[in-house]
C-alpha cells in the first residue's frame, strides 16, 4: 500500500503522463499521480494557461482534497519546476500541509530570468521558435523529429513559454520550509553555471543537488532514469519516516 503520493508536473509542451515510465522504478510505498495541465492529455479541450500563478491556482483547486491528506511530494521538470514552486507557495498560504520533498529538475532557481540566458521566445516566428528549442535540446528528440506533432503542440509550447518568461516571483529567503532536491543533466545548457545558493533562498529545509549524464532530458536514458528514481525513493522514504515520528 502506498504511503507517499508523488505528484508529477510536466515540462513545456509535455503531458504529466510522460512520467509514467517512472512508475515501475518507484517503491511500492510511492504512488505516482500526474498533475495534468489544461490544454493537453485528458484536458486537451481546455484553453492553455499563459500565467503560472493561474495555472498553479487551477491545480490547487482541482487537487486540494488530495493535498489536504499530507505526506506528498512534487517532481517538476523545467517549466514543471516553476509550477511546483508556485503551487507549493499557494498551499502554504492556504494552510495546507507542506510537501515532504520537492524535486526541481532541469531548471535554475525561480528568481533567475531565463530570458537573459536563452533569449526571448515571444516574438519569434514558428521556424525560429522551434530552432531555438532545438539548439538547447529543450524538446525530446522523438518530438523534434516529428514535424506534424510539433505543429500540433506549437500553440501549447507558446503558452508554456509565455508562462515561464513572465514568471518573476518575489520572495524572501525561506519562502518554503520543506526539503528540496535539485536535479539536472551535466550537459544541460539551460542550467549551465547554475547558482545553487539561489535555490537555498527558496527554503529553510535541507537542500541537495545531483547531476546526471546527459542534457536537458537526461531521464529519457534508462540508466539515468533508474538513478533518478533511486534518489527519489531514498528521499521519500527518509522524509516519510520523519513525518510518521512527528
Amino acid at each position: 500500500m502506498a504511503d507517499t503520493t508523488l505528484f508529477v508536473i510536466p515540462h513545456a509542451g509535455g503531458s504529466a503522463m510522460g512520467y509514467m515510465n517512472f512508475k515501475r522504478l518507484l517503491d511500492d510505498s510511492v504512488s505516482l499521480v500526474p498533475l495534468e495541465l489544461a490544454g493537453r492529455g485528458k484536458r486537451i479541450k481546455e484553453p492553455c494557461f499563459d500565467d503560472i500563478e493561474k495555472c498553479a491556482e487551477d491545480l490547487f483547486e482541482k487537487h486540494k482534497d488530495e493535498f489536504k491528506k499530507g505526506n506528498y511530494a512534487f517532481f517538476g521538470h523545467s517549466l514543471g519546476s516553476l509550477i511546483a514552486f508556485a503551487l507549493s507557495r499557494i498551499l502554504k498560504v492556504n494552510g495546507y500541509p507542506d510537501p515532504i520533498q520537492i524535486f526541481f529538475s532541469g531548471r535554475q532557481a525561480p528568481c533567475v530570468n531565463m530570458s537573459e540566458i536563452v533569449g526571448c521566445y515571444a516574438g519569434l516566428n514558428d521556424e525560429e521558435f522551434i530552432n531555438k528549442f532545438t539548439s538547447f535540446s529543450a524538446l525530446p528528440e522523438a518530438l523534434m523529429n516529428n514535424k506534424e506533432l510539433i505543429t500540433f503542440i506549437l500553440p501549447i509550447l507558446r503558452s508554456d513559454i509565455c508562462m515561464a518568461e513572465n514568471y518573476h516571483p518575489v520572495y524572501k529567503d525561506g519562502v518554503l520550509s520543506c526539503d528540496i532536491t535539485i536535479l539536472s543533466g551535466i550537459n544541460d545548457l539551460l542550467v549551465s553555471g547554475q547558482n545553487i545558493d539561489l535555490w537555498r533562498k527558496c527554503t529553510t529545509g535541507k537542500l541537495e543537488a545531483f547531476t546526471f549524464n546527459g542534457s536537458h532530458f537526461y531521464f529519457n536514458d534508462a540508466e539515468q532514469r533508474k538513478l533518478l528514481c533511486d534518489i527519489i525513493n531514498k528521499k521519500l522514504a527518509i522524509n516519510s519516516e520523519v513525518l510518521k515520528n512527528v
